[in-house]
């Protein structure tokens, strides 16, 4: 029986711990940090949701080939570089100068 009571204690000491914390955590994010005056979020709409996700798969449809072609001409640019400054260069005709 002592159990039984045990457990209905921890239980409702277990509930009203997390209650209280979820509480806590609405009321501290509803609150402002500066004139501690409440701030009304509006949540998002499915719409606006699913605009986020075609942009974000838009942008990043732009920026990885961009970035690509990018790192190509670089690499292109920096081979050209490289070839105009060689500094030793064989004879042409033999080594005996």
């Amino acid at each position: 029986m002592r159990m039984i009571e045990m457990k209905g204690r921890v239980s409702r000491t277990w509930k009203s711990w997390t209650n209280s914390q979820k509480t806590e955590d609405a009321a501290t994010k509803n609150v402002c940090p500066y004139c501690c005056g409440r701030v009304q979020m509006p949540s998002s709409t499915p719409g606006e949701i699913v605009g986020t996700a075609i942009c974000s798969v838009l942008l990043l449809a732009i920026t990885i080939p961009a970035f690509w072609v990018t790192e190509q001409w670089i690499e292109r640019q920096s081979h050209r570089f490289l070839d105009r400054i060689v500094i030793w260069r064989e004879p042409a005709e033999s080594w005996n100068l």
